[in-house]
């Protein structure tokens, strides 16, 4: 969260695989036998290397299919809310002057807080993962923003159909899938930029931990949302 495959998928399959990566959904270019092959940038190897975990967590998420009813939402946010936040405190840590990301305005758990406080959840209460993946560096840190801001992606096609099946009473408890409004493309075009500008100013030994990081945050989101 692939290509032309997808048109033929059921609609909470294209959801869900929208909502993890815009770019898992673009076709792969083609290049001439005549032509030589151009190195990747960082942000096409991530979607290329991490094809595997993006395809199993769609599989085991199967949004926005698997919300049926308010219970189900709120079970969501709070799994959700349990990984965003202890993972978002240690990217805080890292310092990210100098690589275009402003963390702070790309954070997620407060918006899900403000959904789950809507839907009568104690935030407070919610377990929080204790296994987070490698995150103490900003090759790591980037792998990790790498699954977090995909995911925000699709969330404008999951919050259409989540808004038919729930109607008036998913106002102000969807703070969270309408993340960056309209500005939800720019912000992510912003977020290829510094990783490639990150891929080239840094060595093949980090753009490997920056795609580590991601496969791991991929698993991790995974089994936290499946315990």
């Amino acid at each position: 969260m692939l290509e032309n495959d997808s048109l033929r998928q059921p609609f909470a399959r294209r959801a869900i695989r929208a909502n993890l990566e815009e770019s898992h959904c673009e076709c792969p270019q083609v290049i001439s036998s005549n032509t030589p092959t151009q190195t990747r940038s960082l942000a096409d190897r991530l979607r290329a290397e991490t094809r595997p975990e993006h395809n199993a967590i769609e599989t085991a998420l199967d949004l926005p299919q698997s919300i049926q009813d308010a219970g189900d939402y709120t079970r969501l946010l709070s799994g959700f809310h349990g990984f965003y936040l202890p993972l978002e405190q240690a990217l805080l840590r890292l310092d990210w002057e100098g690589t275009g990301i402003d963390l702070n305005e790309r954070l997620k758990a407060p918006l899900i807080r403000t959904d789950l406080e809507a839907c009568g959840a104690d935030a407070d209460s919610v377990p929080q993962c204790p296994t987070l993946p490698p995150c103490s560096s900003l090759a790591e840190g980037f792998g990790c923003l790498y699954v977090m801001e995909g995911a925000t992606l699709g969330g404008a096609m999951i919050h259409r159909e989540l808004s038919t099946r729930f109607e008036d009473w998913l106002s102000g408890k969807d703070h969270y899938y309408q993340c960056y409004g309209e500005n939800r493309g720019s912000m992510w075009r912003q977020f290829r930029q510094a990783v490639d500008g990150f891929g080239e100013g840094c060595s093949s030994a980090d753009q490997d931990r920056v795609i580590h990081s991601a496969r791991a945050t991929f698993r991790e989101l995974q089994r936290w949302l499946e315990r």
